[in-house]
């Protein structure tokens, strides 16, 4: 057999670890694992074997660096040690005796070494035979057979019998065919009193009837009672040992127990834990969701002081950390700044390893892997003040979606087996998870994608409702946030708010765009709208709230006082959805130019709801909407103009005012074309919702219709800022970006100044508060 070939298990060198940590700290215990040709996180995994030429080069750097020639000795009775073997082999151990634990041994060197086989016999009460005959092909080195023979002595002095005499009949490494040990510990003075006291009873019976005959009675008497005096007080002698072997023995029993115990506690809150993870994931349906209960959970239940959850972003080029539990706001900060490259060359960062390969890994000592990690990560590490921490692969069907890492940042207590075998546990579970909630996340995502393209299909058709659903549905998700109610609501909101005109797919343009008033008939046919929502939506197989969505749709035009359409229903009659979509339709409709009117001013129409609470909507939620502007920084009451509305951008006020004009827009940027909708304009800028890409290095073409006009132009233009999903820059905005206009011919920009002007001073509306809700 080959040097290179699996023979050792790690636990053999990680008591060697042990014992250089504990005895010569200022050992590099690196050193001695790099010349070894191994790694920190291989000697913790108790799944790792190595071979012979790696133990030998582990042995002779350790010797080097300690300059103990008696180390292997040493690390043999550390390994039969009681805080090494175990609590449960300790427990079991002490109910027996040495020969049991020798008998033992051929069994337990099984899953330490391959490079041997053991056997056992017991020659007397306290003594035993052990031989040890090496597998063919394997050549073992002489300070394995002392490591034996200290390990051998570990086990008798776990009984409290002292060091045991062991002779060495045959050994390898002197000619023999193997190595034979007899190992002779010393009797328990409570043995050797009752073999005494057996003794001086058998001679106690045999000398009674002889003496009877034999000696005078006097004499007799004298010896009888001498010797069973001599009998009773070597039993007294027996039993005051016995007891004092007994206390000992209890002391040894009572600590393994206490141990025990504490081991079936720890098993017995991980099983707790496990399950209160699985009820807990099985009602979140989003990644975040997962992420936040999984780390409530373990700060609450697991023994660590920190934790982390890292997740592969899209592209699987970087490991994000996601979720964490234990860190002051500042070391939190740290981390949500950091990420670990996957593709980085000769990364060999333990979260990387852990990722690529799959495997789990211990680290005790940070210090020993500090050439591996980049120094982001060094100094990271020692910004946080981590010395060790576990970490644990999340991978479902084979593919890895993360890691999840934990540490004792202040209590420093060891990181050992069990606590990778928790991850372990309850990793599969969360990864599961965490790939079911984002399948759910992309269904939704593609649903709500889907949701839009027909809300914009209608909106679509004149260029001046362009938007008009999508300002209505942040409207009614304000208000409906402002009322309290609860995320699943408000996504059912979101959507009845999006689709609430669908019922326009049947309306003819001829009447849509119509520039003027409607006639009867006409109206008529546009107050069929909302029922043909109604059933139109019917027909898609909504679930949970979702289903509240038809006849939401179906009713937003429906009044407080019974006055609306379609049915005529009154008060709380109306569903609650269509009474929040009744207001932001209404206030969204009266706000933005039509083809019979211009938009009416803000003053104006705030006025305008004023008066409709109460009769057209619901009180509660005429206040609600109010709220929701003055939370979006939709001024209402102006120094200079009751009519003027601003945006923030980076935390400052804007000097050229911006006021609402919706209309669709063409955008061309280098060799592409995208689509957005103009929200807000100024004679300077505008704000544009668009989930395009784009940058604030190239300049941009606008096309869009002039305000006040149905003439469109073209206008070049530069990003100021963005405002993406990933990179969020303002609350108040949907996804989009600010632009500055460079060059705008004098005509359009008199249009633009007479335009803002005319929206930022109050200016007279003829049009009929009826007739504006109604046309919307």
């Amino acid at each position: 057999m080959k040097n290179d070939s699996p023979l050792y298990n790690s636990r053999v060198l990680n008591v060697y670890v042990k014992l250089l940590r504990s005895k010569y700290p200022n050992v590099n215990i690196g050193e001695i694992l790099a010349y070894a040709g191994l790694e920190a996180y291989e000697v913790s995994d108790e799944s790792c074997w190595f071979s012979q030429s790696q133990v030998s080069r582990f042995y002779e750097k350790s010797v080097e660096l300690t300059g103990n020639g008696n180390i292997a000795r040493e690390a043999g009775r550390l390994a039969a040690a009681p805080e090494t073997i175990g609590a449960l082999k300790q427990y079991t151990f002490g109910l027996m005796g040495p020969s049991f634990a020798f008998q033992l041994i051929s069994r337990l060197s099984k899953r330490l070494t391959r490079s041997a086989r053991y056997h056992s016999r017991v020659i007397k009460r306290n003594q035993v035979e052990i031989t040890v005959e090496p597998i063919e092909g394997i050549e073992e080195q002489a300070f394995q057979c002392e490591n034996r023979m200290g390990f051998f002595e570990a086990i008798v002095e776990g009984f409290h019998l002292g060091l045991p005499k062991i002779e060495q009949t045959e050994c390898l490494f002197d000619g023999g065919s193997c190595c034979r040990y007899i190992i002779t510990w010393k009797q328990k003075f409570s043995n050797i009193f009752s073999s005494v006291r057996t003794a001086f009873l058998a001679l106690l019976v045999l000398s009674v009837l002889p003496g009877l005959f034999v000696l005078p009675f006097q004499t007799f008497l004298y010896s009888f009672v001498s010797i069973a005096f001599l009998c009773l007080g070597i039993s007294l002698a027996m039993e005051i040992q016995w007891r004092k072997e007994m206390t000992r023995s209890r002391d040894v029993l009572w600590d393994s127990s206490e141990r025990l115990t504490d081991l079936i506690d720890v098993s017995a809150r991980n099983v707790q834990l496990i399950q209160e993870i699985g009820q807990a994931l099985a009602s979140k349906k989003s990644v975040d969701g997962v992420l936040t209960t999984i780390t409530q959970v373990m700060e609450s239940k697991l023994d660590f002081d920190c934790g982390t959850i890292l997740l592969v972003n899209q592209d699987r080029t970087r490991l994000e950390i996601r979720g964490s539990f234990g860190y002051s706001p500042k070391d939190y900060n740290k981390l949500l700044s950091t990420s670990f490259s996957l593709n980085k060359p000769g990364s060999q960062g333990p979260f990387v390893q852990a990722f690529h390969q799959q495997e789990d890994f211990i680290i005790n000592n940070t210090e020993e892997i500090e050439e591996k990690l980049s120094a982001r990560s060094r100094k990271l590490v020692k910004d946080l003040g981590i010395q060790s921490f576990v970490c644990c692969p999340i991978v479902v069907e084979g593919t890895s979606l993360g890691v999840i890492a934990a540490t004792n940042q202040s209590t420093k207590q060891p990181l050992v087996r069990r606590d990778v075998n928790l991850l372990q546990g309850i990793a599969p579970s969360i990864g599961v998870t965490i790939q079911n909630a984002g399948l759910i996340e992309e269904l939704h995502s593609s649903f709500e994608k889907t949701l839009k393209v027909l809300a914009d299909s209608i909106d679509a058709r004149d260029y001046l409702t362009a938007g008009h659903s999508e300002v209505v549905t942040e409207y009614a998700a304000g208000i409906a946030k402002q009322l309290g109610q609860s995320d699943e609501y408000i996504q059912m909101i979101r959507i009845a708010g999006l689709l609430h005109d669908y019922g326009k797919i049947g309306i003819p343009d001829s009447i849509l765009k119509k520039n003027g008033r409607l006639s009867q008939e006409e109206r008529d046919i546009i107050n069929t709208h909302p029922a043909r929502s109604q059933q139109i939506l019917s027909q898609v197989p909504f679930r949970g709230l979702q289903t509240q969505i038809p006849q939401v749709a179906g009713a937003h035009h429906e009044r407080w006082d019974g006055a609306g359409y379609p049915s005529g229903l009154k008060g709380e009659d109306i569903p609650f959805g269509a009474r929040i979509i009744a207001v932001a339709d209404f206030f969204e409709a009266i706000t933005s130019k039509r083809h019979y009117r211009e938009p009416m001013p803000i003053d104006k129409a705030l006025s305008l709801l004023h008066e409709s609470s109460g009769s057209h909507f619901e009180p509660k939620i005429v206040t609600a909407f109010l709220a929701y502007l003055e939370s979006q920084e939709f001024s209402l009451a102006k120094p200079s103009s009751p009519n003027y509305t601003h945006e923030i951008s980076s935390g400052s006020r804007r000097k050229s005012p911006r006021v609402q004009y919706r209309t669709q827009v063409s955008v061309r940027q280098a060799q592409r074309i995208l689509t957005g909708d103009i929200i807000n304009i100024g004679n300077k800028g505008a704000y544009i919702a668009s989930s395009g890409p784009v940058t604030d290095k190239d300049p941009l073409i606008l096309t869009f219709a002039i305000p006040g006009s149905d003439e469109y132009i073209q206008v070049p233009s530069k990003v100021t800022w963005i405002n993406s999903k990933q990179s969020p820059t303002s609350s108040n905005h949907p996804e989009g970006f600010a632009v500055n206009f460079q060059q705008i011919p004098k005509q359009t920009q008199s249009l633009m100044n007479q335009f803002v002007r005319q929206q930022i001073s109050p200016v007279a509306n003829t049009t009929e508060p009826k007739e504006v809700a109604s046309a919307s």
